[in-house]
């Protein structure tokens, strides 16, 4: 519509003063390949800057990508290879990738995996974030069970007290991990990551990042594999 609005523009300028709704009908059938491939065109232009962006992004946010202390990893800390996961909770997406994470891990002894909490369907989710970050910060050798945990739950998972209820056949004390999961430190840590996958431009989940390598939307470990090996190469 926006495009169709400026070209729009242009024939009024140099057609005539006025552009009624009948004009504008006419205007969009008789010009609807010109604006399908405007509309194109542009988003093309939008794809080529994105991935500008992010390559200049990856070098400035580095650390905060790959290394942030608040982010929950799995895998060798200090490997050459990274793959970072921006997820959700209530996202089907996610859940259906989950068992390629850990079978990604399962094969690779020298990948760090990192998981980025990225609570962006609701309330819910928000609420399953800050437990799971809990977690890892209470317990960080438990966390993948805590994360599979919550991961794999059907069923509504609604307050922090739910989550935290689920999490205790794991020896989680459930004050413990409530009270960590509504600390400042866990907010701002959540905060964080909104900030970072903004200036990234991931805007659903999941979302990956292996390496100097984007990947928006779900992946097979056939796919997540090849961009490794390709890495290790």
């Amino acid at each position: 519509v926006f495009i169709s609005f400026l070209l729009m523009k242009n024939y009024t300028a140099n057609n005539s003063a006025s552009f009624n709704e009948q004009d504008f009908e006419k205007y969009i059938n008789e010009n609807a390949e010109l604006i399908i491939s405007s509309v194109n065109k542009h988003y093309e232009n939008l794809e080529a800057n994105k991935g500008t962006v992010r390559v200049e992004k990856l070098k400035e946010l580095e650390k905060e990508i790959f290394s942030s202390k608040h982010d929950p990893f799995i895998g060798n800390e200090n490997a050459k290879i990274r793959v970072v996961e921006f997820f959700d909770y209530n996202c089907g997406y996610c859940k259906k990738v989950y068992p390629t994470i850990l079978k990604l891990n399962k094969e690779f002894e020298n990948v760090k995996i990192v998981f980025k909490e990225m609570p962006i369907l609701g309330a819910p989710s928000l609420v399953k974030s800050k437990v799971s970050l809990a977690a890892f910060h209470v317990k960080p050798e438990k966390y993948i069970e805590a994360h599979g945990k919550i991961m794999n739950h059907r069923g509504q998972l609604n307050t922090v007290e739910d989550v935290a209820n689920l999490l205790q056949s794991l020896g989680y004390d459930k004050d413990e991990l409530i009270k960590k999961a509504e600390s400042e430190m866990i907010a701002n840590a959540l905060e964080e990551n909104k900030k970072l996958a903004f200036k990234l431009q991931v805007s659903g989940t999941p979302a990956f990042i292996v390496e100097d390598e984007f990947v928006d939307g779900a992946i097979s470990f056939d796919g997540l594999k090849a961009l490794v090996n390709k890495k290790i190469k």
